[in-house]
């Protein structure tokens, strides 16, 4: 069949960039490439408006390369690119009740979650390693998420001070390639989910 069958209504004016590789790695036994990771999570979580999605570039330049492999942090983007790249103009707190990305650790995938309504948290969600290496780039998301929080007036909660739960029970993957799968299944539960309490329960 047609390699973009698994996207068919693809448009790249829809903010996509995916090319020939990428497609390709929606075949079976493929690595899901951040291009394909970015889009079918804007998908998802197309319909929640309350629930911003960050996408992996905006991680990468926040923790190149994922964690603490040189011990030191990545660049901070601006409130500005905020607003261009991954926020448009909702406000945290008001429009905005979570902030989702997907993360890369060098070949695995991984999902990030920081709660303003409910529990006031940060989610670190890792299907195969145990979140080993979830304190760095959680750290340099929680500054980041501060850095926006000061430049729009939201001073409710700080996420510089949230509490970082991690996430290893599942659901697991089954084998050594699969982790964008699973972390695409938890941002489902998450987009059907009616709260983040709901979603906490499932």
């Amino acid at each position: 069949g047609n390699q973009g069958d698994a996207l068919e209504g693809y448009d790249p004016e829809l903010g996509g960039r995916l090319k020939r590789s990428d497609f390709l790695s929606l075949m079976p036994g493929g690595r899901l490439t951040d291009e394909v990771m970015d889009e079918l999570s804007r998908r998802i979580l197309v319909e929640r408006q309350d629930i911003l999605y960050l996408d992996s570039w905006t991680n990468e330049m926040m923790c190149p390369q994922a964690d603490d492999a040189d011990g030191e942090g990545g660049r901070l983007p601006t409130d500005g690119f905020w607003n261009v790249r991954a926020g448009g103009h909702r406000l945290i707190g008001r429009e905005v009740k979570a902030v989702v990305g997907v993360h890369f650790t060098p070949g695995h995938w991984c999902l990030e979650l920081t709660d303003f309504d409910e529990r006031h948290k940060m989610i670190y969600y890792d299907p195969l390693l145990g979140a080993k290496h979830a304190d760095r780039p959680m750290h340099e998301l929680g500054r980041y998420l501060q850095q926006v929080c000061d430049a729009q007036g939201y001073t409710a909660h700080r996420p510089t001070d949230f509490a970082l739960e991690k996430w290893i029970d599942g659901p697991l993957q089954p084998d050594s390639y699969s982790c964008g799968v699973c972390v695409l299944m938890v941002l489902e539960m998450l987009a059907a989910a009616p709260t983040l309490e709901a979603f906490y329960a499932a």
